[in-house]
């Protein structure tokens, strides 16, 4: 029978002298990093072109009947800005460290804009330690949680368990990393309440609020429910039968 200490001992919150000797651990895979990854930078910028496009058609105020079109194409660029949050969080956007730390922080503000780049790296770097364990251990593990009527309210509020989830580790987190999260939390209550105030609350709402809620219910039920609902493994158990592969249309 596990004990509390030995239980708490395994819910430890690695730091990150000891994560970076276990990232040393991990065999190279002997595939050559580019200094950038080109598929990533420019996933990147047609994204960003994407979302400006979709924009100018919300600023230009064609018509409500736009908004059929620019808002599932802005939560797309959720969606598709995600894949370079993810890249850059693995450092595998590039070769270079700043290369990943850039593009990381510019995705960032498509996916989850109170997110700083550190926590969201830290945050799900978590959930690979600790796959399908409680979603007090493992923060995707929200999505998967409750009734199934549930699951639709736990896929667009994934963001905001993370950030939940998050609250309790700062003391123990890097200052930097938490000085940044505090500075964008700041940043981005001034900048909404600045648009709001400023009579650009509707903009503000179809352009970033709703979409984003979209994406983010599209990106759960994706890359947190599917490869890991029902299933008893976890990374500790077994890693490699923590996740499913889909590989058709099953």
């Amino acid at each position: 029978m596990t004990t509390t200490a030995e239980s708490a001992d395994e819910r430890r919150v690695l730091s990150e002298a000891e994560s970076r000797a276990i990232r040393r651990g991990v065999p190279h895979p002997r595939v050559p990093m580019p200094t950038v990854a080109s598929p990533t930078l420019a996933l990147f910028v047609v994204s960003l072109v994407i979302w400006g496009g979709a924009t100018w058609l919300v600023l230009a105020d064609l018509g409500p009947w736009w908004l059929l079109l620019t808002i599932p194409v802005h939560a797309a660029v959720t969606f598709l800005m995600f894949t370079v949050l993810h890249e850059a969080a693995h450092l595998a956007a590039g070769r270079l460290r700043w290369v990943n730390e850039v593009l990381g922080r510019l995705s960032v503000l498509f996916v989850a804009v109170w997110a700083a780049f550190p926590t969201f790296r830290f945050v799900h770097i978590e959930h690979h330690r600790n796959t399908n364990e409680d979603y007090y251990t493992d923060p995707d593990a929200w999505s998967e949680a409750g009734p199934p009527w549930q699951l639709p309210l736990r896929w667009m509020t994934q963001d905001l368990w993370y950030f939940r989830f998050y609250i309790p580790l700062m003391p123990r987190r890097p200052r930097a990393e938490v000085l940044e999260q505090v500075g964008v939390i700041l940043a981005v209550v001034a900048a909404f309440t600045a648009l709001v105030v400023g009579g650009h609350g509707w903009e503000l709402l179809v352009i970033y609020v709703i979409p984003q809620r979209i994406g983010l219910v599209v990106l759960a039920w994706w890359f947190d429910w599917l490869p890991h609902h029902e299933l008893d493994a976890t990374a500790k158990s077994n890693r490699f039968r923590a996740t499913r592969i889909r590989v058709g249309w099953e």
